[in-house]
């Protein structure tokens, strides 16, 4: 569907910016997500706290559309790619409150505060088996929508609801993404609504799934305007290291190449013109094309690289606000554990002065250890995980700048070896018996425990749906070992 009219997407200095929309306000349209309720809403509800200015302001998440071709950049998703509200892009598995979901028909809804010209509302779900601790990309979201509502280019009602069928595979936490684009305006609004999907599947494809000849290594993220004299390039890592001699790199020569949106493009066409081993841009059927805002960086299978990330060194600094660029960190890939414990050490660099927070969660999501330090330049990573087991281990690692409270987040997987778990052993699960919390039973060949009060009280109940790991509610119940 085509649109005949769209205003341009500007970017303003924020003086300009809150001049504009007080001249323009009958124009401009705003909204939020209001079933299930977004991160937005709830943090104006003052459920979700800590949330900086957006829980003033929660019809104003507005950014480019049109996800996911176009649209935010990927770890800004939840913001819509606007700082002002970068508070929403945190992500760890305990950050934000849920809403129940079941699997199925549920009702879902927008408050509009500005109603506008509509094209459509659609909505995407995080895969089967996406990581709480890691930003929210593109990677971690089904690539098309479970449902879309078209609005026909129609001004809506303040208030509209529909029904959409959350996926029947999905349960436990996911995010899901709603997209409101307005019509006659370059603006979509980006909401996300953290939630718990009950009477789910595995989610599991028996189908295999073919090796591709081309595997994603990272990205070239629209994250800032540039200027002339910039230099963007990319460092190549491959298991061995870094390999400087596989970079590829552009010095731009004028603003309008320093565009956010062009300066992506213009690195990924070099890319493509220079390498064999990896390529930029957008996959379709093998083909990798440069397209105009964020382009995907895909490494050859049997190329060895495993890491491609994108450097700029400016020529004079523009803007103050902390990026995802401005916060380096070091950790290794693996950790040994000993005497029962493992230290994840390493380097954490920042442009300016900023309060970090170091969380690291075990595969269970539950946060194993923290650091918390003050980086004015460079400090030491050492985060110590008491009772370590073997396993995948995520370090979510968060930035809030001292003078202006911008914040960045960045999140890496590291493995820790050297103390495998202990296999439990308990009872057989018996339907009906009175359980107690801190109670041990074994059902399918798993060991469960009976949750704390009150949700012990569910332990004991003789129907089905509360039988560990089998009940569609066992959840509720029981924690798996």
């Amino acid at each position: 569907m085509k649109r005949s009219m769209k205003k341009a997407w500007l970017a303003l200095s924020p003086l300009l910016a809150c001049t504009a929309i007080l001249l323009s306000q009958p124009a401009m349209a705003h909204g939020y997500m209001s079933a299930p309720k977004s991160r937005n809403l709830l943090c104006k509800e003052g459920v979700n706290v800590q949330c900086g200015a957006v829980q003033y302001e929660p019809q104003s998440v507005e950014g480019p559309d049109r996800y996911p071709e176009t649209g935010p950049a990927d770890g800004t998703l939840a913001a819509a790619g606007n700082s002002t509200w970068a508070a929403l892009n945190e992500q760890t598995v305990d950050r934000w409150k849920r809403t129940d979901l079941n699997v199925g028909p549920n009702t879902f809804g927008w408050t509009f505060t500005a109603p506008h010209r509509s094209r459509d509302i659609r909505y995407f779900i995080t895969k089967n088996g996406w990581n709480p601790n890691m930003p929210l990309t593109r990677a971690q979201f089904e690539a098309k929508p479970f449902c879309t509502i078209e609005m026909n280019n129609a001004v809506p009602d303040r208030s509209v609801t529909h029904t959409c069928n959350v996926p029947a595979d999905h349960s436990g936490y996911h995010v899901i993404l709603g997209a409101w684009d307005v019509a006659d305006t370059a603006a979509t609004f980006y909401n996300v609504a953290d939630v718990n999907i009950k009477g789910g599947g595995g989610g599991v494809d028996p189908t295999p799934i073919p090796v591709p000849t081309w595997t994603a290594a990272g990205s070239i993220k629209p994250s800032e305007n540039l200027g002339s004299g910039d230099k963007i390039y990319t460092r190549v890592f491959t298991a061995s290291g870094e390999n400087t001699g596989l970079s590829t790199s552009l010095t731009l020569t004028n603003a309008t190449d320093g565009n956010k949106d062009r300066w992506p493009y213009l690195l990924a066409t070099q890319i493509n013109a220079e390498q064999s081993q990896y390529k930029a841009g957008a996959e379709h059927d093998g083909a990798i094309t440069a397209v105009t805002g964020q382009n995907t960086v895909f490494a050859k299978a049997d190329s060895g690289i495993v890491r491609v990330e994108t450097a700029i060194d400016k020529a004079a600094q523009s803007g103050d606000a902390l990026i995802p660029d401005d916060l380096k960190v070091t950790p290794k890939a693996q950790y040994t554990i000993v005497n029962g414990k493992a230290v994840i050490d390493g380097l954490i660099t920042l442009r300016k002065k900023a309060d970090v927070s170091v969380e690291v969660y075990n595969s269970q999501n539950a946060m194993v250890g923290t650091q918390s330090v003050t980086v004015d330049g460079t400090a030491k990573l050492d985060v110590t995980v008491a009772s370590a087991v073997d396993g995948t281990y995520t370090l979510v690692v968060k930035a809030r700048a001292v003078d202006d409270g911008s914040l960045v987040q960045k999140s890496f997987s590291t493995l820790l070896t050297g103390n495998p778990a202990p296999t439990p052993s308990a009872p057989a699960y018996v339907a009906g018996t009175v359980y107690k919390a801190g109670d041990l039973v074994s059902n399918g060949g798993k060991v469960y425990q009976c949750k704390p009060f009150p949700f012990s009280g569910w332990c004991g109940q003789a129907p089905a749906a509360y039988a560990p790991g089998t009940g569609s509610a066992w959840a509720d119940a029981w924690t798996l070992q």
